[in-house]
């Protein structure tokens, strides 16, 4: 099946929220300035309910030294914390979501390491939507 970009967003603090969705690397969402040592604003993005087994997402930053990422999932009417850690800049990210899940939305925070101010780019995100009858390659 195909990759599913988002359909809206949501989050303060954030630019051009919908660049992030528009199937273009050359193009991001930007958040506001980071402090040192401390995570972006929440940005988030919906899509219709989908039986999604992975997520992807390229992102970078003005200035290096934005790890980790925390990504939280919406499904069963709730965020779960999903994936935190360790990302390259400009690399497409595929994180596995097992077991599958019916996914509403997603949600992302960057930490900035360094020493001074530093701003997130989000340039795209999208979710896997898995063929009825599949999950994770298995048969359901």
């Amino acid at each position: 099946m195909p990759w599913i970009s988002p359909a809206r967003h949501s989050g303060d603090h954030w630019n051009d929220e919908a660049l992030a969705y528009d199937e273009d690397t050359d193009t991001y969402a930007e958040s506001s300035a980071i402090w040192p040592e401390g995570w972006s604003d929440t940005i988030q993005y919906f899509c219709d309910v989908i039986l999604c087994d992975k997520i992807r997402f390229w992102a970078d930053s003005a200035g290096g030294k934005l790890t980790p990422v925390r990504i939280r999932l919406l499904y069963s009417d709730a965020w779960h914390d999903f994936y935190e850690g360790a990302w390259s800049e400009l690399y497409w990210h595929e994180i596995p979501l097992s077991p599958s899940q019916n996914v509403a939305g997603i949600q992302f925070e960057f930490y900035n390491s360094g020493s001074t101010n530093n701003v997130a780019k989000l340039h795209e995100v999208d979710f896997w939507e898995v063929e009825k009858g599949f999950a994770a390659g298995q048969e359901v």
